[in-house]
């Protein structure tokens, strides 16, 4: 234990601030501001926003944009620029913000089928299968911990039903998926259990 905190104490980056948004879940306005051309007004998107106040925060701590759900060629050819050597975003109203040190921006998605050459040749990619990162209980367990507080008492006698009821479906399931009998492809143990959870 004392060489994983001499570890820690030596690591230069110390933790890290993220921001997490949903970008199929907004406007492209609301995401990245609109400019009245007439007025000359700006109005600041959650991103724009997000992205303004890491640039000026100071400090240790790595500092993360994280944009989660499926991409959208019409708002991910936006971030080009800032993917740039030259790290900068330019705003409709002739504002550039720089990225600061530390600072960087995720995108975490199923597929790239929307995505352009220009924008993959500007990331680093990082494949990760949901078998190699996440198991069955794992998605069981994070539901159990959400569930509401009225249901706390609960708890452990879900756990242990599951744990009994979900035994035999899974071996059915393993079987047949051996013998080839999974008719639909991208059906697995994950989601298997996310339809249990829905079920219940």
């Amino acid at each position: 234990m004392d060489e994983i905190d001499e570890i820690r104490d030596n690591l230069v980056i110390k933790g890290v601030t993220t921001r997490r948004l949903n970008p199929k879940g907004m406007t492209i306005d609301e995401l990245f501001g609109t400019f009245n051309k007439e007025s000359h007004e700006w109005h600041e998107g959650l991103f724009t926003q997000h992205y303004r106040d890491f640039s000026s925060l100071k400090g240790d701590k790595k500092k993360w944009i994280l944009l989660d759900g499926p991409i959208d060629f019409m708002w991910v050819e936006n971030l080009n620029s800032m993917l740039d050597d030259n790290k900068r975003m330019s705003l409709p109203n002739g504002e550039s913000i720089k990225m600061s040190d530390g600072m960087c921006i995720l995108l975490e998605t199923n597929n790239l089928r929307n995505v352009t050459p220009a924008t993959v040749s500007r990331c680093g990619l990082i494949y990760l299968h949901r078998r190699e990162t996440c198991s069955p209980k794992a998605i069981f367990n994070k539901w159990l911990r959400n569930l509401p507080p009225n249901l706390a008492e609960h708890v452990e006698d879900l756990e242990r039903s599951a744990n009994f009821l979900m035994v035999e479906p899974i071996a059915v399931f393993l079987e047949d998926e051996k013998a080839g009998r999974i008719a639909y492809k991208g059906i697995d143990l994950h989601w298997v259990m996310q339809n249990f959870i829905r079920i219940l």
